[in-house]
């Protein structure tokens, strides 16, 4: 018998899968596009989502790139004024997260609340207009992408691209949400549907302690694919630097950990 064809987005995939970490907008970067700092496309005009919208600021701003639609919209939840207008006038990625931190009256529950939605809303308006962007993400195939950033436990997996770790899900030291966004994002320009969050992966919830580490990397394993659940020993031949492949279902759960929100 065939493969059972999915029935809705809900369904679970069992086809193996890479994981494709990446980090950094430098140039010569593969999928350097994918970085929220990224500015060699077009402005594009980011719409805040319902939730963030206030009275007396604007629903629509041009942005050179994604970290000035993030930092816009946790201004505008917040309700600073003052702040987003700085954002919207700033013309650096490193300017506008600066301010984003000085924003007034922050309430870390509602921004945490609201995390996800926004990543998403940010991410597909970026890659949704623009040809070049969306053809490089929807490239990834049916790929699982992990921001590697080693300083970064909320929006990146708290790993960098060398790590073997970043090839293993179980061993992620973070939340991945922009890797999820861009998954979520590359299904919904697809029409698809189907990008949903491996199982497993815990939701953003009040923060616990972390669990010890289980795992002890071997140096010199990059490419490894016997760290991860469900592929057997003697697989690493067989798998690319930089990509593992393991099946979704097999996916195991990320322990949870202090997420420090951005």
């Amino acid at each position: 018998m065939g493969r059972k064809a999915r029935a809705s987005p809900a369904d679970v995939d069992t086809a193996p899968r890479r994981i494709i970490p990446f980090y950094s907008d430098r140039r010569g970067k593969e999928f350097r596009e994918f970085s929220n700092f990224y500015r060699d496309a077009p402005p594009y005009d980011y719409t805040l989502p319902t939730f963030a919208r206030q009275v007396g600021l604007p629903t629509t701003v041009q942005c050179e790139f994604s970290e000035k639609a993030i930092m816009l919209t946790k201004a505008a939840l917040m309700g600073d004024e003052e702040m987003f207008t700085e954002i919207m006038r700033a013309t650096d990625p490193r300017t506008c997260k600066s301010l984003g931190r000085g924003v007034r009256n922050f309430d870390e529950g509602l921004w945490m609340q609201h995390l996800e939605e926004v990543a998403f809303e940010v991410i597909r308006q970026k890659f949704e207009g623009n040809a070049h962007l969306r053809s490089v993400l929807l490239s990834t195939g049916n790929a699982i992408l992990a921001e590697a950033s080693p300083n970064d436990t909320l929006w990146g997996i708290g790993i960098g691209t060398t790590d073997a770790r970043a090839l293993c899900v179980d061993q992620w030291l973070g939340r991945n949400i922009l890797g999820f966004a861009l998954m979520k994002a590359r299904g919904a320009i697809r029409g698809d549907g189907a990008e949903l969050m491996p199982a497993g992966i815990p939701a953003l919830k009040a923060p616990e302690e972390p669990d010890p580490p289980q795992h002890a990397v071997a140096p010199g394993a990059l490419g490894r694919a016997d760290c991860c659940a469900g592929v057997g020993p003697g697989s690493e031949a067989r798998v690319p630097p930089g990509e593992a492949t393991l099946p979704e279902e097999d996916l195991p759960s990320a322990r949870r950990r202090r997420w420090a929100a951005t």
